[in-house]
């Protein structure tokens, strides 16, 4: 996969880097400065491990989505769409659980919700920022890729052996979809 290939690249570029910080660290821990060492040492590498962590979870998924995929027939349309929403919310939740990794590793998380939690509209008794819109778009976002899922999974498996026709299918999935 390209996006894999360029993430093992960017591993292989900054692992000699993460070494040599590591080691600076550690140093500066035996020297005196045992709390910032600590904090940086355990925060980088929880972090690369949690990323190591993800990066194998997303590879596995993605191989069987593949196994999978290869096992639908060709001309069916509802089992390729069925795939086609898996491999989308899973690069989906990968993005996101990366892109919440590096901003906590570089301990940018908490600055960027403090930046965006300043009020921007006030609703009746509630006030409204940019961090509730992000995320309430993120939670939006999984809810469509969820939504898409259980409607491609109930025309490809439930629909077929319920013996559900195409009309009534359709209302459901469109009841889901709203």
């Amino acid at each position: 996969y390209h996006s894999y290939r360029n993430y093992i690249g960017i591993l292989r570029r900054f692992y000699l880097p993460l070494i040599g910080i590591s080691f600076v660290l550690a140093l500066l821990w035996s020297f005196g400065f045992r709390q910032f060492g600590r904090v940086l040492l355990v925060n980088i590498w929880l972090t690369v491990g949690a990323l190591l962590l993800l990066a194998l979870f997303y590879h596995a998924l993605r191989v069987g989505l593949e196994r999978w995929s290869s096992k639908v027939p060709a001309d069916d349309e509802r089992g390729k769409f069925l795939v086609d929403s898996a491999k989308a919310f899973l690069g989906y939740a990968a993005a996101v659980g990366t892109a919440v990794l590096l901003l906590n590793m570089f301990g940018l998380l908490d600055p960027i919700e403090r930046v965006f939690s300043f009020p921007v509209l006030k609703i009746g008794q509630s006030h409204l920022s940019f961090w509730i819109i992000v995320k309430a778009m993120l939670i939006l976002l999984f809810f469509i890729f969820m939504s898409r899922i259980l409607q491609a999974y109930l025309d490809y498996r439930i629909y077929p052996v319920l013996g559900v026709d195409a009309g009534p299918g359709y209302a459901i999935n469109t009841i889901i979809r709203l």
